[in-house]
C-alpha cells in the first residue's frame, strides 16, 4: 500500500499530530445489482466479491463513492488499534 504521512498542527492544543492518508486507484468493484435513483445518488450499493478478490483496501472508480472500502478484516485491525476519525458503514457484497 502507498501511504503519505500529513502532519496537522493544532495552535490551541500546541500539538502536531500525525495522520495517514492512503493513495488508492479507483477500481470497478461494483455488482450489477446496485440500485440508483433516477437523479445518480445510490438506493442499494452492492459490491462484486469476485471482483473484489483479494483486495483489502480500496477506492471505487465512480466519482459518488469518494470513501475508501475496507475488509472486516482491516476494519478490526484498525479498531484494535484504537484509531479516531473513521465512522464505519456496512456495506453488502454478493
Amino acid at each position: 500500500m502507498i501511504f503519505k504521512s500529513v502532519p496537522i498542527i493544532s495552535m490551541e492544543r500546541e500539538k502536531i499530530l500525525k495522520y495517514y492518508t492512503l493513495l488508492l486507484d479507483g477500481m470497478d468493484m461494483l455488482s450489477g445489482k446496485s440500485e440508483f435513483y433516477a437523479n445518480g445518488s445510490v438506493k442499494r450499493l452492492v459490491l462484486d466479491a469476485a471482483k473484489i478478490g483479494e483486495h483489502h483496501i480500496f477506492l471505487l472508480d465512480d466519482r459518488r463513492f469518494r470513501n475508501p472500502f475496507v475488509s472486516l478484516e482491516v476494519m478490526e485491525s484498525l479498531l484494535r488499534r484504537n484509531v479516531t476519525g473513521i465512522i464505519w458503514t456496512e456495506v453488502e457484497v454478493e
